[in-house]
């Protein structure tokens, strides 16, 4: 065979060789094609249904359940006014995956939108979207859910909501939220409470589980057809408790000890002021009120560090010693603390007495200002002694010999029952939590020995609360019934229906409405000339009562608590009971609760239009009518139109809410009699919901020029009223703080006018700046001149 011949066979060989190769590979492919139609054709028969529920498990699990949280319930006065309310609010997030996707005109549109709408500096808002060198996102930011702002208001968010439909931008995701708010900041901050972690208080603590709502859910299911379908439960709102706290009579009580705080002396300031006002007929709590206190909008602001001195010390404290102050400040001193109640208790000893037929109305006593009693000698606070009292006398002088003679007549059996039944040592069963009873800071029967005792009759040697003390007062004149005080009144559902309700209760009969009325009326002298409480004394009117100095713990450290409880004789619905715990270097004078009461009855009467008893002698700071105005019932009134009368009226007033055009109620309710220097509270919704609001701005401390130029390109009308004490020295004269401070802007001012004109700021304007209200409506600036 030639060699040409042996090639061309390995040339044939060679291609059979592959021929054979690819027609195995077509043959092996061809296999494993048919083996995976197969395959597939019977996944499908057998597995499909597993598999397909797999795959929509998988797409359900990327989208999260989405918690609504519920609008907690409200706090009302008795008046219905909210001290407490929750509104619908908006956290604002950003899927930043999507929108680092879109163009960047595009995106700095949207950057620039959120900027504007919700006060956020632009350049923080494009940090959320740079991107590294590979043109990855930020780990921090790579997500879908970025939450930019909480709790947006509930007007602006929906603002914002509608400029971007009208962009046509997305990207950005309201979720809802509900917000806290105390439209009164400190105002019985020590009763409502609030809660924070851990840490609950006042009603917000002991009415918790009546107010929390349920949750809504935003979650996604599989139904029986395979399909995926969005399910959306809404939240259900809390309940509201309709409280027996009026609100106007709170702040009258907070005003009073704030101030009797703030005008004591450095060197006496006490550790704290109270008062408590309660019906003795039924046990509602009226008022409660105490300072220092706190503001329930930010209760780690608490009241004292408004002091530059205190504040200095309490910078430096450590973050434990920090809580322990706010710790103490944020404790409701009427129903947790206590002090010996001194000679408020004295009334009790002789009701007491007279029901036990021991002693007479008529009988008299002998004081020569001291007592020797198991060889100790045992003083009154007059040392050379009151002489001969009648059992009247003996109250309105405040005779500690005549209570310690009462008390042996009485015996001390009959002494520790009265005691005892009179609430002293027990809970009185308020509707709070942090009530203590002081039982173990009082005499048992077997230690009430004849030194305990007499010290005892005059209230001295054993412990009570502030409550305790005034719900046994209160039944010395109500009758003789001891009530359990309440402080809720009803619990109601978002449809209004009662869940829940609180009535007057007697604990137990004490004393007979005849030794009562007796008891009544001989307090009277205590406010008369000569009386231990001739300062709360208002003419015309037959205010009554009972001081109370008591010596605290030790005798020798010289520590007190000041206390009088008083009421109209004529009618004592409202029982006041005044406290000044612990000042510091106390003596007899320098410092008293009798005026606290004075000054609270004055302002009752006004806000009650209380008649006289005898109208020819009545006290000249009773309010005249030229002081006061009857405001009208606004509700349901168009915005603009209420705040233009309340202008022309020159009443103060305040928008609770996020801003709306229509005022929904308001607040003192109308047809009610109040002072000029009255503020009016307007709680405002916006009922035609395609009308579109402005947002007041911030003209705080800008000059009267800015802020009218401010304003006015808004289409804001402005009213500028100047302040009181600056009239005289402003180069347009006024006659009253309701007169328009015309402010001259021609060119022929001359440069020390302008000059002057710009050093007019503004220090308060109405509405406050973030609320929404109606274009064309009247915005009011208070100005003074800063020098």
């Amino acid at each position: 065979m030639s060699k040409n011949t042996q090639n061309r066979k390995r040339r044939l060989n060679k291609r059979k060789l592959i021929r054979k190769r690819i027609l195995t590979m077509l043959f092996g492919v061809l296999s494993l094609m048919l083996l995976a139609m197969f395959g597939v054709i019977y996944i499908k028969a057998n597995k499909s249904e597993e598999y397909e529920k797999s795959a929509i498990k998988n797409q359900m699990n990327k989208v999260q359940d989405k918690i609504i949280n519920p609008n907690r319930g409200a706090i009302f006065d008795r008046n219905n006014q909210a001290l407490a309310l929750s509104t619908t609010v908006f956290n604002i997030a950003l899927d930043l995956r999507n929108i680092s996707q879109e163009n960047a005109e595009i995106q700095q549109k949207l950057m620039n939108i959120l900027s504007t709408e919700l006060n956020i500096e632009l350049s923080n808002l494009m940090k959320y979207i740079e991107k590294n060198q590979d043109g990855s996102l930020k780990p921090e930011n790579d997500t879908h859910w970025k939450i930019i702002k909480k709790k947006v208001p509930y007007e602006q968010g929906k603002n914002l909501e509608d400029i971007l439909k009208k962009e046509k931008l997305k990207g950005v995701y309201l979720e809802e939220d509900s917000k806290r708010e105390y439209p009164f900041n400190t105002i019985a901050s020590h009763m409502i409470g609030f809660i924070m972690g851990d840490t609950s208080w006042g009603l917000e603590s002991y009415y918790n589980s009546e107010m929390l709502g349920v949750p809504g859910r935003i979650f996604r299911t599989y139904e029986s057809d395979n399909s995926i379908s969005t399910k959306d439960v809404p939240p259900i709102k809390g309940n509201d408790i309709i409280t027996t706290i009026d609100l106007t009579l709170q702040q009258f009580a907070e005003e009073i000890v704030k101030k009797t705080y703030m005008q004591a002396s450095p060197k006496h300031i006490p550790l704290s002021t109270s008062m408590l006002v309660v019906n003795p007929f039924t046990g509602e709590i009226l008022a409660m009120a105490q300072y220092p206190n706190f503001n329930l909008n930010d209760p780690l602001n608490i009241s004292l560090l408004e002091n530059p001195e205190y504040k200095a010390q309490f910078d430096k404290l450590s973050e434990e010693d920090k809580m322990k102050q706010r710790n103490l400040t944020w404790k409701n001193f009427s129903i947790s603390d206590t002090f010996e109640p001194g000679s408020t208790f004295k009334p009790l000893v002789v009701a007491a007495a007279l029901e036990e037929g021991v002693i007479s109305i008529n009988d008299t006593f002998y004081c020569e200002g001291y007592r020797m009693v198991g060889g100790h000698k045992i003083r009154c606070h007059k040392r050379s002694g009151h002489g001969q009292v009648t059992v009247e006398e003996a109250l309105a002088k405040s005779c500690n010999m005549a209570m310690i003679d009462i008390a042996n007549k009485l015996g001390k059996e009959k002494f520790y029952k009265y005691q005892k039944d009179f609430g002293f040592g027990e809970k009185t069963g308020i509707d709070l939590y942090g009530e203590v009873d002081a039982s173990n800071l009082m005499y048992t029967l077997d230690r009430l020995n004849s030194v305990e005792l007499a010290t005892s009759s005059f209230g001295q040697g054993f412990n009570a609360t502030a409550l305790q003390t005034i719900m046994g007062f209160g039944a010395v004149i109500n009758g003789g019934n001891v009530m359990k005080p309440y402080l809720v009144s009803q619990v109601v559902d978002e449809s209004g229906k009662v869940i829940k309700e609180n009535k007057p209760q007697i604990q137990r009969k004490v004393i007979s409405s005849e030794t009562s009325e007796l008891l009544k009326n001989a307090m009277i002298s205590t406010v008369g000339v000569g009386g231990t409480g001739k300062n709360s004394l208002i003419q015309g009117y037959n205010l009554a009562g009972k001081t109370g100095t008591a010596q605290q713990g030790k005798r020798e450290d010289n520590i007190y608590s000041l206390s009088f409880a008083g009421y109209l004789a004529d009618n004592p619905e409202y029982l006041a009971l005044a406290v000044i715990h612990k000042p510091k270097d106390y003596s007899d004078g320098v410092i008293s609760p009798v005026p606290m009461i004075r000054e609270f009855f004055l302002k009752l009467i006004n806000y009650k239009a209380i008649p006289p008893s005898n109208p020819n002698n009545v006290d000249k700071e009773i309010i005249s009518k030229s002081d006061e105005v009857i405001l009208k019932d606004y509700s349901n009134k168009r915005l603009q139109d209420v705040i233009r009368e309340l202008n022309s009226l020159g009443l103060n007033y305040q928008i609770v809410g996020s801003g709306g055009d229509t005022v929904v109620k308001h607040f003192p309710i109308g047809n009610t009699k109040i002072s000029k220097n009255s503020e009016v509270l307007l709680y405002v919704d916006t009922l035609d919901k395609n009308k579109q609001l402005q947002v007041v701005p911030d003209v705080l401390n800008l000059s009267v020029e800015e802020a009218k130029k401010i304003l006015e390109k808004l289409n804001f009308n402005v009213i500028v009223f100047e302040e009181e004490n600056q009239k005289n020295e402003q180069n347009t004269p006024s006659t009253n703080t309701n007169e328009q401070l015309e402010v001259n802007t021609t060119e022929e001012n001359t440069n020390k006018d302008k000059e002057n004109t710009k050093k007019i700021k503004v220090f308060e304007q109405m509405p406050q700046a973030g609320v929404y209200i109606e274009k064309g409506s009247s915005i009011k600036i208070k100005v003074k001149k800063i020098n």
